[in-house]
């Protein structure tokens, strides 16, 4: 998983691995917050903005783990009990900056809802995983547009942001990074060795890892503190779509952590009916996308994913 270790993450200016400084607005994504080792906003994972009152996440963000070594593997177990992952009134989250620490947005949360198909990454019978949480907030946002929701495009390539590590060697050494960072993955295959390494469910995507921004012989994708976070394509109208969460990756061959690997992520779309039902009971609707389609066949070249102002 790419949670839990952002309790310990390091104070650097970088994120995601081998990425760059958000380039576009992205005022619906978020970071979850609870005091920590005497910080008030310490960051624990991403989270986007879905409707006026609700943010799509990870479960296993808002999940209590049994055993000291998953604690320790996913960061928890610190000199200090690690939070209750699970009571809603521990967490804030801020929206609306690339500043995690000054968000524009700032609200409470009242209520984590988890689908019925999640259990602690213990697959269903169907194959399904369920890494996905909502987050009710304590009172709408409507200054930002929420994020719209997506069918993946597997041929267009996907933008990732988050304030997670740079680089597995950090965990351990202090909090997460302050800034929005971004970087983007070439596409979406059926499967690869790295998802087969961290168990991709039926539910799930294989986001193919990037190239690093600086060095393109070096990987570039998601690291810990990059949990929940949301994957991107342009929707016919130019806006930020998400079409996966950030979940997982492979351990090593050691059971070391990895990062910037091909990489795990729930498909929205798979759990509509669940949304729609949890977000309705509030009087809510969750905007549907459609993303532009292509005329191209698989394998050939892809767009690259446009910058703020270009024609989708």
């Amino acid at each position: 998983m790419f949670a839990f270790a952002s309790l310990v993450a390091p104070a650097t200016a970088d994120a995601i691995v081998g990425g760059i400084p958000a380039s576009d607005e992205y005022a619906f994504s978020g970071s979850v917050q609870t005091p920590h080792k005497g910080e008030k906003d310490w960051h624990t994972c991403g989270i986007t903005l879905i409707t006026p009152l609700h943010a799509l996440g990870a479960a296993h963000c808002q999940t209590n783990f049994e055993g000291g070594s998953k604690l320790r593997r996913f960061g928890a177990a610190t000199a200090e009990p690690p939070p209750d992952f699970e009571d809603p009134s521990r967490f804030h989250v801020q929206f609306g900056s690339h500043d995690r620490l000054h968000g524009t947005e700032v609200r409470g949360v009242v209520k984590i809802s988890k689908p019925p198909e999640w259990a602690k990454l213990k697959k269903t019978p169907r194959g399904e995983v369920g890494d996905l949480v909502i987050l009710t907030l304590d009172r709408p946002i409507t200054t930002i547009r929420p994020a719209g929701l997506a069918e993946v495009n597997p041929r267009f390539p996907l933008r990732e942001i988050g304030w997670g590590l740079h680089s597995v060697d950090d965990v351990g050494k202090g909090p997460a990074p302050r800034w929005l960072h971004e970087a983007d993955a070439p596409g979406v295959v059926r499967t690869s060795a790295d998802c087969r390494g961290a168990d991709l469910g039926v539910d799930e995507l294989c986001v193919r890892k990037g190239r690093d921004a600086a060095n393109p012989a070096k990987p570039a994708g998601e690291c810990y503190g990059d949990s929940g976070s949301p994957a991107l394509q342009r929707g016919r109208d130019g806006d930020w779509n998400v079409v996966g969460v950030v979940s997982r990756g492979p351990e090593g061959p050691n059971g070391e952590p990895r990062c910037a690997t091909d990489a795990v992520m729930p498909k929205p779309t798979y759990y509509l009916n669940w949304i729609i039902q949890e977000v309705s009971a509030q009087g809510a609707q969750v905007r549907l996308a459609e993303l532009p389609r292509d005329s191209g066949r698989p394998g050939d070249a892809q767009p690259v994913v446009q910058p703020v102002g270009a024609a989708a």
